[in-house]
């Protein structure tokens, strides 16, 4: 498994922008992936060795970047000045791909995490506790995604739980209308959770959509394509029953659980542009780059 890391946030403009997503100017790449490198989505994230440094995150990059001027990606005070012991909560890798040859989004995560806080007794507080959740817009709409009349199908706010309390239905996003459910599991996501005594890992794959409704005839799943520009974001969030810990990292800080407008701008890179990606081993020097 490799633990190598590089933040990719460049301040460039792409006119193909269905809409301007939070921060305006600030893309990040989403490496493609291979037909023969799609991960199998069962928690153990080893697999996703085949991606190149410059397509994937760790701690360091977050917290490299806190000291950049544009402010992204975002990360927790405290885990940017290093008053977190890494041993604590820590996040190792965060993979983020997609696939021609299953029209699919993945990511994977690598955290260290020391102690496991889920006082909710329900996913609509996952928020209060140690969560894993991701945005998706993959039409480009924008807009509020979580209004009821009329309901809005366009963009989702997805959670990964790694909590036994919800084994049943650990992945799931907070859906404006009963009975999308059925998005949820397979062959429309996919999710694998592993846990240890000094961490966990996540992965999931999931179709993606121009409009879903509350059925699968109804509904239209989105093509992802190479050189698109997609809303997304990814937040790991770390809480501990002290009450003393709020550790975490985002793509972007801006308040998006209901507009999606505030989502962060992901690029999809063709995969055979991403295999050849040249290898870079600081912000400041990838950024240089597209200047």
């Amino acid at each position: 498994m490799k633990h190598l890391l590089v933040v990719l946030a460049i301040v460039i403009a792409f006119a193909s922008m269905a809409i301007a997503y939070e921060p305006p100017g600030i893309v990040y790449y989403i490496g493609g992936i291979a037909d023969g490198d799609v991960p199998t989505i069962d928690g153990d994230v080893s697999d996703w060795a085949f991606m190149p440094r410059a397509y994937y995150w760790t701690g360091a990059d977050f917290r490299d970047s806190a000291l950049d001027p544009n402010g992204q990606p975002g990360i927790s005070t405290v885990y940017a000045t290093g008053e977190v012991d890494k041993d604590d909560w820590d996040l190792l890798a965060m993979y983020i791909g997609w696939a021609p040859s299953t029209n699919m989004y993945y990511i994977g995560c690598n955290v260290t995490d020391s102690e496991f806080f889920f006082p909710e007794e329900g996913v609509g507080g996952t928020w209060k506790e140690d969560h894993f959740q991701f945005l998706i817009d993959a039409g480009g709409t924008g807009g509020n995604f979580r209004k009821t009349e009329p309901t809005n199908c366009t963009a989702q706010q997805w959670y990964l739980t790694p909590d036994p309390r919800d084994a049943a239905m650990p992945l799931g996003f907070f859906s404006p209308a009963e009975g999308q459910e059925w998005s949820w599991v397979a062959p429309h996501a996919f999710y694998g959770i592993q846990k240890s005594a000094t961490g966990w890992c996540g992965e999931i794959g999931v179709t993606t959509w121009d409009f879903l409704d509350v059925a699968e005839a109804t509904s239209t799943p989105h093509t992802l394509t190479a050189g698109e520009i997609i809303g997304g974001n990814v937040s790991l969030r770390d809480k501990d029953a002290d009450g003393l810990n709020n550790v975490g990292t985002t793509f972007n800080f801006a308040d998006a659980w209901t507009d999606a407008s505030m989502f962060a701008s992901f690029y999809l890179v063709a995969p055979e542009e991403t295999v050849t990606a040249v290898e870079s081993s600081t912000w400041g020097s990838i950024k240089s780059t597209f200047k």
